[in-house]
C-alpha cells in the first residue's frame, strides 16, 4: 500500500431491516431469561438460581455478539442497548458468584427497557423494515396432485385467547399439526414482544415457534412428526389469539 494512502471499508452499510432483525430474534429470549432470573434465585435452590444466571448471561453475551452497527436512524436505541448490554454482562458475572445478587432487579434492566421505547418510537426511510414481524418462517407442507376427494378439514385441538404470559392446557397432537396465531399491541401502545414456546407433557421445552417485537401480527406455523402431549406458553405484553389444529 503507497504511503500515505488510507483503507476504504467497502462493505455495504447495514440495512434498518437486517439491523432490527437480529435486535428482534435476540431480545425476546434475553428478556424472558432475564425476567426468570429472580424467581429462580429466590426459591433457595443455588442450583437453580446458577443455571439461571448462566443462560442469561450467555444470551446476554450472544446477543452482543451478533449486533449489528445501526443505522443512523435506530442509533439512539441502539447506544441504550448496548450500555444494557454491557452493564448485564457485568452484573450477571456479579450473580454467577454471589446468587443473592440474582435476586435483586438487575441494573442493566432499566437501560433495556429504555432502549425498547426508543426503538418503537424510531422511524427510518424505509418504515415497514423495522416494524414488521420477524417470526419463523412458515414450513408449508410440499403441494400433491390434485384427487377427487377433498382433504380432512383439521381438528381444532387448542382455541385459546388470552394476554401477557399464559400457559394452555396439554392437548394431544397427530403427528402433523400446526398453529394459528394472531397478535396486537395497540392497545399496549407501541410494537411488544410476541413469543410462543412448545413444552412436551412433561415440561421440556421443544421449540419457540414464534418470536416477534412488532405492533401486530400473525401467522400459521407446522409441525412434522412431532406426535404427544403438548403445551404451548406465549409471553407477550399484548392480546393475542392462538388456534392449534391437528
Amino acid at each position: 500500500m503507497a504511503a500515505g494512502s488510507r483503507h476504504v471499508d467497502s462493505s455495504p452499510p447495514v440495512s434498518p431491516d437486517q439491523y432490527a432483525r437480529v435486535r428482534v430474534a435476540n431480545i425476546g429470549p434475553l428478556e424472558q431469561a432475564l425476567s426468570r432470573v429472580p424467581l429462580d434465585c429466590s426459591g433457595g435452590d443455588s442450583g437453580r438460581c446458577s443455571l439461571s444466571v448462566a443462560y442469561a448471561l450467555a444470551l446476554t453475551q450472544k446477543f452482543r455478539d451478533e449486533l449489528l452497527p445501526a443505522p443512523p436512524c435506530l442509533a439512539p436505541s441502539d447506544v441504550k442497548l448496548r450500555e444494557a448490554l454491557s452493564e448485564l454482562d457485568s452484573d450477571l458475572h456479579a450473580a454467577s458468584l454471589d446468587n443473592s445478587l440474582g435476586r435483586t432487579q438487575l441494573a442493566g434492566d432499566s437501560n433495556l427497557r429504555a432502549s425498547d421505547e426508543l426503538f418503537a418510537s424510531e422511524t427510518c426511510a424505509n418504515p415497514t423494515s423495522s416494524s414488521a414481524p420477524v417470526s419463523k418462517p412458515s414450513r408449508v407442507p410440499t403441494p400433491t396432485a390434485k384427487t377427487s376427494t377433498a382433504p380432512a378439514a383439521p381438528n381444532v385441538l387448542l382455541d385459546k385467547t388470552g394476554s401477557g404470559t399464559s400457559k394452555t392446557a396439554i392437548f394431544i397432537t397427530p403427528s402433523e399439526w400446526e398453529i394459528d396465531y394472531s397478535f396486537d399491541c395497540t392497545g399496549f401502545g407501541y410494537k411488544g414482544n410476541f413469543q410462543i414456546y412448545v413444552y412436551d407433557g412433561t415440561g421440556a421445552l421443544k421449540d419457540i415457534q414464534a418470536n416477534a417485537l412488532a405492533l401486530k401480527g400473525s401467522d400459521v406455523i407446522y409441525e412434522h412428526n412431532l406426535s404427544g402431549p403438548y403445551y404451548l406458553q406465549m409471553n407477550s405484553e399484548c392480546d393475542w389469539h392462538v388456534i392449534v389444529k391437528g
